[in-house]
């Protein structure tokens, strides 16, 4: 009897110590992502990959729940070429998830939408008052340095494990 109250608190303690390694990354919580490569209207397609990485330790009470530098994917959903008559080229994609410390992928929430410049008022004006040829002129693409910093947030409870 001594030894099956024994394996009951062994058990009841490993549970305990199990409920203690974990953390709760509450939804909503702000994740700061950079992006690691050149987006660009003309060169992407739809469906691509985007590489991001973690800007900043991502903390939850003092312990870091997902690290600097960790991988944020995300996907292009959205590509319009700049087009003839100054019409600027539109970029649109998602961030959709990053690694955390416990290798589990935490799904994200972010859509950002870019427009090139447009140069439609200036071919339209010089078209009218110079030439009808200035009305094949594009306007520019919508591009994304390297570098960039964009707000991505978490989209759903999840229990990381330390």
């Amino acid at each position: 009897m001594k030894n099956l109250i024994l394996i009951l608190f062994a058990l009841l303690a490993s549970v305990n110590l199990k409920s203690q390694n974990q953390i709760l990354l509450q939804e909503g919580e702000i994740i700061q992502v950079m992006l690691n490569e050149i987006l660009d209207s003309r060169l992407s397609k739809v469906g691509d990959q985007v590489n991001f990485e973690v800007a900043e330790n991502v903390m939850v009470d003092s312990v870091i729940v997902i690290e600097k530098g960790a991988l944020v994917i995300g996907t292009i959903v959205h590509i319009k070429e700049a087009n003839f008559a100054g019409v600027e080229g539109q970029l649109e994609f998602s961030i959709d998830y990053v690694v955390a410390i416990d290798g589990q992928n935490i799904r994200l929430r972010s859509f950002q939408e870019l427009d090139g410049e447009s140069r439609t008022e200036e071919v339209i004006v010089a078209a009218v008052l110079l030439h009808p040829l200035f009305l094949v002129f594009k306007g520019k693409e919508a591009t994304v340095e390297k570098g960039t910093l964009f707000s991505a947030y978490v989209d759903m409870d999840y229990k990381i494990v330390l």
